[in-house]
């Protein structure tokens, strides 16, 4: 079986009001943390809207298809891009997540 994760990035962060992605958590950010923590899957995959920029995203970022429509929607467009046989979706904000 192959398998591929989606780092779910596209948020508004209304709430927040930076993106969470971003946010330092003991000495790196919560994005780089599920980066080095997924690492070792097949394929590894962000989904974001078009608006998303960041060095720190070595692989693909997939733009949502139907953009507006949450969470969702970000997972909608990484499972119609995804050519693996499971895909685990994450939320980019998930700084004790251990793989």
């Amino acid at each position: 079986m192959k398998f591929e994760a989606v780092i779910l990035c596209g948020g508004k962060s209304r709430r927040m009001g930076r993106d969470k992605a971003q946010l330092p958590w003991r000495g790196r950010t919560f994005l780089t943390h599920l980066l080095e923590e997924l690492s070792e899957y097949e394929e590894l995959l962000s989904s974001a809207d078009h608006t998303f920029v960041s060095d720190a995203v070595p692989h693909c970022v997939v733009a949502d298809i139907h953009p507006g429509c949450g969470p969702m929607g970000g997972i909608h467009a990484a499972l119609c891009f995804c050519q693996s046989d499971a895909l685990l979706a994450l939320s980019c904000d998930l700084p004790l997540f251990r793989s």
